[in-house]
């Protein structure tokens, strides 16, 4: 019918070429990217046109190996290449907040092996502070959970370590333990999360604010 689009036109709409969308962002250049109250610095990898061809986005690396994407819409909001407005930014956020920082872990457990498929050190924590038990399983997100008084503590920590243990038996891993009264300025800071009803990892507290 005159005048409506059929699905043969919506199949051969152009896209944007890639000479129209400029990079904001270039390979190889060092970005500081903000999260809550975190600044992660950063490496482009490379960019591409998303599929609608309205934007850019930006594949980055951490120093640690870490991904993460990023768009257009993101540069000056959440990503900056200048590290004073990066900060401005993130000190900003951190007033919305209600944060923990993992210093003085008390009846800390730590334990590690290496991953045989890129030899990546692999890490789970236990151990108790402020009146919470800090739990950092191997791939998840680190948590401290809140309890009240010493039969929900010892319950938390029966559960966090159950989870630990039981992949080491399921995947029969050589690990080396590290067991110790305390330890001080672990140098991370948690975000409270309403969802989880804990403090968790910042990347955590952004989707589950």
């Amino acid at each position: 019918m005159k005048g409506q689009i059929s699905l043969f036109d919506l199949i051969n709409e152009p896209v944007a070429k890639t000479e129209e969308l400029p990079e904001l962002l270039c390979k190889g250049e060092s970005i500081y990217k903000v999260t809550l109250g975190e600044i992660d610095k950063m490496t482009v990898d490379g960019s591409f046109i998303v599929r609608d061809g309205n934007c850019r986005g930006y594949h980055l690396t951490r120093d640690d190996g870490l991904h993460n994407v990023v768009h257009d819409r993101d540069i000056g909001n959440s990503v900056f290449k200048e590290i004073d407005t990066a900060k401005k930014i993130a000190e900003k956020n951190l007033s919305n907040y209600k944060t923990i920082l993992l210093d003085n872990v008390t009846e800390y457990r730590r334990w590690e092996y290496t991953r045989e498929i890129d030899k990546y050190l692999m890490v789970a924590e236990i151990g108790t502070i402020e009146n919470c038990v800090y739990f950092h399983d191997w791939y998840c997100y680190r948590f401290a959970i809140p309890f009240r008084g010493e039969k929900e503590k010892e319950k938390i920590i029966k559960e966090s370590l159950d989870k630990i243990l039981n992949s080491f038996n399921s995947k029969n891993i050589s690990y080396k333990e590290i067991q110790t009264e305390s330890v001080t300025n672990l140098g991370i800071r948690l975000y409270w999360s309403n969802t989880g009803k804990s403090f968790a990892d910042y990347r955590y507290t952004k989707n589950n604010p």
